[in-house]
């Protein structure tokens, strides 16, 4: 199946709970893969709940879908950093197990970056668990660059930053 009749739409509140399913249903077998549990990790996408949604977008966070005819298989959200003029947070790239390898998640995440340009931003940052090496790598290929690594308290993984310049 190819993405060549996919559409990428800007989401409404309407939306939450379609959004919510897809980052819960996205980041479970990351979850499953590192041993995160909603007691370990309760801040982890795969336990994301629906009052954080409504709360991101209450924000100011814009998400978007990509749907494939009547099927939403992936979502993307887009934050301004609020700290630094400019700088623009790409958050909860989701593509459902059954639709990766396919371009989905690159339809996401250029819709993100195209989205943070229009809006004056002239850096996209994002955050990743550092043992995803492939992530890291995939990332790369878009032009994202390593910023730093860090790890907290509050975490059992350890987080790379990375950004790009737009």
């Amino acid at each position: 199946m190819g993405l060549e009749n996919c559409e990428i739409r800007g989401a409404t509140t309407d939306d939450v709970s379609l959004i919510t399913s897809i980052i819960r249903r996205s980041f479970i077998d990351v979850a499953d893969r590192f041993g995160l549990t909603k007691e370990n990790t309760p801040t982890h996408p795969a336990y994301m709940t629906e009052e954080k949604i409504r709360g991101a977008m209450e924000k100011g966070t814009a998400f978007f879908i990509l749907e494939d005819g009547d099927n939403a298989i992936g979502t993307v959200a887009l934050e301004e950093s609020g700290k630094s003029p400019g700088v623009f947070y790409a958050e909860r790239l989701s593509v459902l197990p059954e639709f990766r390898k396919r371009g989905a998640g690159g339809l996401l995440l250029g819709r993100a970056v195209d989205e943070a340009v229009a809006l004056g931003a002239h850096r996209v940052e994002i955050g990743i668990i550092s043992e995803q090496a492939e992530l890291q790598h995939w990332y790369e290929g878009w032009g994202f660059r390593v910023k730093g690594r860090k790890r907290f308290d509050h975490l059992p993984f350890t987080v790379t930053f990375m950004e790009m310049e737009v």
